[in-house]
């Protein structure tokens, strides 16, 4: 199981790394999710997700929204 998770884990990053622009649903609080987004933005990718009220905290820490 931790083999298959950090393969997944490592072909997220390798994507991430070529891609231009980044699409996320959804990233709870403090999830896995929300500090791979943290990460990235780190990077300076540039993250879009759907402008919603739950997604207001993604929205706040610089992720962009599409309406």
């Amino acid at each position: 199981m931790n083999v298959i998770r950090i393969y997944k884990n490592n072909s997220n990053y390798l994507v991430a790394a070529l891609a231009d622009s980044i699409f996320i649903r959804y990233a709870g609080p403090n999830s896995r999710t929300d500090r791979f987004c943290k990460e990235l933005l780190a990077w300076n990718k540039t993250i879009y997700t759907f402008l919603n009220e739950a997604r207001k905290d993604l929205i706040a820490s610089g992720i962009k929204s599409l309406e």
